[in-house]
């Protein structure tokens, strides 16, 4: 039987804008953060990843960070290492694309 747990294929650096986010829902404390950004690439011509080739994808970053003085707020910048995959939208996903980039965050740092 496979397994339910999405896999995340590739390790990502990125700068990203955090523009909303907070304790991810459902979760039993606040150290459990979701934030979402947008994140702009630009692939090499006729490299899709995931079958993915828009140049803007909707991002959702997930991470654990258990200092209240290191957690983001709304609109400012990070710097996230982490592991990615394009996975596809959730009901909850505020985005009209199919799929969207998730990261499970290694590092956050804003």
């Amino acid at each position: 039987m496979a397994s339910s747990r999405p896999i995340f294929p590739f390790l990502i650096n990125l700068t990203c804008l955090l523009y909303d986010g907070g304790q991810r829902p459902g979760s039993k404390g606040p150290n459990s953060q979701l934030w979402h950004s947008f994140v702009v690439a630009s692939p090499l011509e006729g490299i899709f990843i995931d079958g993915v080739a828009s140049d803007e994808c909707y991002t959702a970053v997930s991470f654990w960070e258990p200092d209240v003085d290191r957690r983001p707020v709304e609109s400012c910048v990070a710097i996230i290492i982490g592991e990615a995959a394009f996975l596809p939208k959730e009901p909850n996903d505020p985005t009209e694309n199919d799929k969207i980039m998730k990261i499970q965050g290694i590092q956050v740092l804003v």
